[in-house]
């Protein structure tokens, strides 16, 4: 079951936190099978309440999670190929195009992705490491017209934070 793993038992407190600080919808994400699944949500103070559900899965070339993935563990993911499946009409839908972001991703450490899977929706995500290795990812769910100047930077800094408050957890340097 889902809520026994210790990542998503880390991470709990951490989402709660990053939804009352920024009052935005954060999730937790790792990859299964291949695929972007999602391992818990906290709904934000916001009148967004954004998709997908806890279990569900989302696609990788299309979503922050998925870009960072790509960018961080490559050997975790099936680096898509040829045309992409376009969501909206700012999916990326070449693998030139995901190979560029993905170097932008790893160069910054962070991804974003603003309306690539869902109009009107932008996201952010910042990974989970223990030990060097991506164990999952904090994500926010912002509407697009709020990810921008002073707003933007507020979100992802305080995603960044959820995510190492809950590497120390999983490392146990912090309770």
């Amino acid at each position: 079951m889902l809520a026994r793993e210790p990542l998503i038992e880390a991470a709990r407190p951490a989402l709660e936190a990053a939804a009352r600080g920024a009052g935005e919808t954060y999730f937790l994400a790792t990859i299964r099978e291949g695929a972007i699944v999602v391992l818990d949500k906290v709904e934000g103070t916001g009148m967004l309440r954004a998709a997908p559900r806890i279990g569900e899965s989302a696609p990788l070339h299309a979503t922050a999670v998925g870009k960072l993935y790509l960018a961080l563990a490559p050997a975790r993911v099936a680096v898509p190929t040829g045309v992409l499946e376009r969501f909206t009409p700012r999916t990326l839908a070449s693998a030139s195009a995901l190979a560029r972001a993905s170097a932008e991703v790893a160069r910054r450490g962070w991804a974003d992705s603003r309306e690539e899977w869902i109009p009107g929706l932008s996201f952010v995500a910042a990974p989970v490491r223990v030990g060097g290795e991506l164990l999952g990812a904090v994500a926010a769910a912002v509407p697009a017209a709020r990810f921008t100047g002073a707003a933007k930077r507020k979100i992802l800094n305080v995603t960044l934070d959820a995510a190492r408050t809950i590497a120390a957890r999983l490392e146990g340097s912090s309770s």
